[in-house]
C-alpha cells in the first residue's frame, strides 16, 4: 500500500453545501446502487455531500457505484487536494484488491516507472465506520468516466480510429507492467478502463456545481464498431448466454480444435462428444450457430488497408486455445497499432 500521510489538523475549514434547495426523490423509488439484483442498504455506508471522514477528507460529490462499493470525490481539507474515495460495502471480508494494490506497491518502481503510469495506484486507505458496520476506504487519484459510459454519450457513434489505437497502445503498455510483475488482470472491459484527468479545473466544478446546483438527492469492441461481437443475446434466459457467446465465437472463429475441447468435461454440454469429424466435434448447443456473423460483417467503420489490419490484429487475439494469442508486447507491436520495434528498427550506417 501506498505510504500514509501523517494525520494533522485540517488547514482549511470545511465548506457548507446547501441543506436545500435540490430536489428530493422518492424514498420508494430506486436509483442507482438501489436498482442493483442484490442490494442491500444496511451493507453500504451513508454518505452525505459535505461530510468529512478520515478526519480531513470532505466529501464534495458522488462519482459512481457497484456491486461492492460507491465513490465519491472528497477534498482534503490539509492541502486542497482532491481525491477519489472508494467506500466498500460493511460485509466485504476478504479485500482481493487491497492485497494486490499492496503487492504492486512493493515492487520495484523504478523499473516499471513509464509503464506503471496507465495502472491506478492506491493513495492510502482507512477504516470508516457507519452504523451497521466499518467500511474499508480506498484513496485514489480521480478519474473520469470509464470508457463505456463515455461510448454512451456517443449515442451509438462507435470511436474513430485513431482514439481507439490509442487507447488500446496504453491499455496494452498497463498490461506489460501488470504481467512483468505477476499481475493478471480477468476482468478488462470497457466498464473499468478509466479517462485520466489532464485538467486540475475539473474537480473543482464538480464541487462547484454541487455548491450551487445540488444534485437530487434521497433523504435518510465496442468502441470501435457498433455491434459488439459477443454480447447479453437472451435477457429472459441469462442462463443461455454461455452457449450464444460460444456459438458466436464458432461463427466468428471456425470451430475450436481437438486441443481446446479435450481441456474441459463441459464442452460435452456444446459439441456432440460422437462425432466422427474429428478433430473437430458437431455443434450441439441449445441455440444454432449464427449462420450470418463474421468479422468481415461486423467491421463496418474501416475500409482498404486499415480494416485488414485491424481485423489481423483481432484474429491474433481472438484464439481459442490460450498459448497461441500474443502477449501484450507483441500485440503492442502489431502493425495496425503502428509502434516501431526497436530490434527491427533499421541500423543506421556508420559516418
Amino acid at each position: 500500500m501506498a505510504s500514509v500521510r501523517g494525520v494533522s489538523s485540517p488547514a482549511f475549514p470545511p465548506r457548507k453545501f446547501p441543506s436545500t434547495g435540490f430536489e428530493v426523490i422518492d424514498p420508494d423509488k430506486k436509483v442507482e446502487e438501489e436498482r442493483l439484483p442484490f442490494y442491500e442498504m444496511e451493507d453500504f455506508y451513508p454518505m452525505h455531500i459535505g461530510e468529512v471522514v478520515g478526519g480531513h477528507y470532505q466529501v464534495v460529490g458522488k462519482l459512481g457505484y457497484g456491486t461492492s462499493s460507491t465513490v465519491w470525490l472528497a477534498r482534503d481539507l490539509r492541502d486542497q487536494k482532491f481525491w477519489a474515495l472508494k467506500v466498500h460495502i460493511n460485509t466485504l471480508k476478504h479485500n482481493h484488491e487491497l492485497e494486490v494494490y499492496r503487492y504492486l506497491d512493493s515492487t520495484p518502481a523504478k523499473e516499471y516507472i513509464i509503464n506503471q503510469q496507465h495502472v491506478r495506484r492506491l493513495e492510502t486507505s482507512f477504516q470508516l465506520h457507519g452504523p451497521h458496520g466499518s467500511h474499508l476506504v480506498f484513496v485514489m487519484a480521480p478519474m473520469t468516466m470509464s470508457l463505456q459510459i463515455f461510448l454512451g454519450l456517443r449515442r451509438g457513434k462507435p470511436f474513430e480510429p485513431l482514439y481507439v489505437q490509442q487507447v488500446v497502445n496504453q491499455v496494452l503498455v498497463g498490461l506489460c507492467y501488470l504481467h512483468a510483475v505477476d499481475v493478471i488482470h480477468a476482468d478488462l472491459h470497457p466498464g473499468n478502463l478509466l479517462i485520466g484527468i489532464t485538467d486540475d479545473s475539473i474537480p473543482s466544478v464538480v464541487e462547484e456545481r454541487e455548491l450551487h446546483k445540488p444534485s437530487e438527492r434521497k433523504r435518510a469492441w465496442d468502441l470501435l464498431e457498433k455491434e459488439p461481437l459477443v454480447g447479453l443475446y437472451d435477457e429472459a434466459s441469462p442462463e443461455q448466454n454461455d452457449a450464444h457467446h460460444l456459438a458466436a465465437l464458432t461463427a466468428l472463429l471456425g470451430p475450436p480444435p481437438s486441443e481446446f475441447l479435450q481441456r474441459s468435461e463441459k464442452t460435452a454440454k456444446f459439441w456432440d462428444a460422437d462425432s466422427k469429424k474429428w478433430p473437430y466435434r458437431k455443434w450441439k448447443g441449445p441455440v444454432p450457430v449464427p449462420s450470418d456473423k463474421t468479422l468481415e460483417s461486423l467491421s463496418s467503420s474501416l475500409s482498404g488497408e486499415e480494416k485488414s489490419l485491424f481485423l489481423d490484429f483481432i484474429r491474433c487475439l481472438l484464439r481459442w486455445v490460450p498459448e497461441e494469442r500474443p502477449d501484450c508486447t507483441d500485440a503492442y507491436f502489431h502493425p495496425w497499432l503502428g509502434n516501431k520495434h526497436p530490434d527491427l528498427e533499421p541500423e543506421e550506417d556508420d559516418p
